[in-house]
């Protein structure tokens, strides 16, 4: 189920793919691609996703990590038409804009050695300051670079959709920090007492925002993801307790139905979240059907009603299939 994807995730995929490719090629020094070999590229993948999930199931179920599934499709609810036209929009406009940004000239004037990562996933352990154990962290800034010897580092991260919101530029300005962090633990290009910039360019309305970032951010974003990785420790434990204790309870119950047992004991160790929103949008929605089928019982709700709003089934006049490969067009 982790292997579950969307239309709009596969875009941002795809996407911040074209950008490391231009970003490689200026830091190479050679010609980056043009438009129209970038969007031939994005409608290639999304068209390769959307076949995949009309007829390639029986494949997914095999190889979820080397073919897609899209989550609406797995759960028979789309991809609607609608969706589709939405997604077909949002390339236009994300591909139009990151063509066009002024970030490509600057990293034209970077020497190579002063771009730092491009799309790079790379991990780093971070230390704890106490002597505990250490946390492994992956990190993908989409670009790290200066302009010049002894400047300061810049990340840079480009988003999909628009920053102007509070909300969503809080949440980017602390992903950025999180970033940094790598340059500290993983890069070492920042010494405990040393910040660098942070950038968000956003391909939903062609805004940047820069900021700076202080050691004290950067000590901040550590602590984030140390309590993070804390609160995971915790939730394993206490899963892990409650099925032990349920698998020594005295029963006569068959071992399939001790097995089910375990797996709700298990589920019902990690608080559910009060945005149902967000299940629609769970891959994992599968495993707590039953618990949000409860709630609903009990909340006196109409199930269908709230299905109702996501389209018919995929194969029930959503799309008919071809209709993606019209993207770009």
């Amino acid at each position: 189920l982790k292997s579950l994807t969307t239309l709009d995730m596969e875009l941002g995929r795809a996407l911040h793919q074209r950008a490391a490719e231009r970003a490689r090629a200026l830091r190479d020094r050679e010609v980056p691609p043009p438009l129209v070999v970038m969007r031939q590229r994005t409608t290639a993948h999304l068209n390769y996703v959307w076949a995949a999930a009309r007829s390639r199931r029986a494949d997914w179920m095999r190889e979820p990590r080397r073919v897609p599934m899209l989550i609406d499709a797995y759960y028979g609810r789309g991809p609607t038409r609608a969706q589709a036209a939405a997604v077909r929009e949002r390339m236009e406009k994300g591909l139009l804009t990151l063509h066009g940004l002024g970030l490509w000239a600057e990293l034209a004037a970077c020497d190579p050695t002063d771009i730092l990562v491009v799309d790079s996933l790379a991990s780093y352990e971070l230390p704890d300051p106490d002597g505990g154990p250490t946390v492994k962290v992956w990190a993908a800034p989409d670009l790290v670079m200066r302009i010049e010897p002894g400047a300061p580092w810049e990340v840079i991260d480009v988003k999909i959709g628009s920053v102007r919101d509070g909300r969503a530029y809080v949440e980017g300005v602390r992903q950025v920090q999180s970033y940094s962090v790598f340059l500290r633990h993983g890069a070492r290009v920042l010494a405990p007492d040393e910040g660098c910039r942070g950038r968000l360019v956003s391909l939903g309305d062609a805004s940047e925002f820069e900021f700076e970032i202080t050691p004290a951010d950067i000590d901040a974003a550590e602590a984030r993801i140390r309590a993070g990785a804390q609160r995971m420790v915790e939730l394993r434990v206490a899963a892990d307790a409650a099925a032990t204790q349920a698998l020594h309870a005295p029963t006569t119950c068959p071992s399939a139905d001790v097995t089910e047992l375990v797996h709700v004991i298990r589920r019902s160790a990690y608080p559910m979240t009060t945005d149902r929103g967000r299940c629609r949008r769970c891959p994992y929605l599968e495993l707590c059907l039953p618990e949000l089928e409860a709630l609903d019982q009990e909340a006196g709700a109409d199930g269908d009603q709230d299905a109702g709003d996501v389209g018919t089934g995929i194969d029930g006049g959503a799309m008919r299939a071809g209709t993606l490969a019209e993207v770009g067009r």
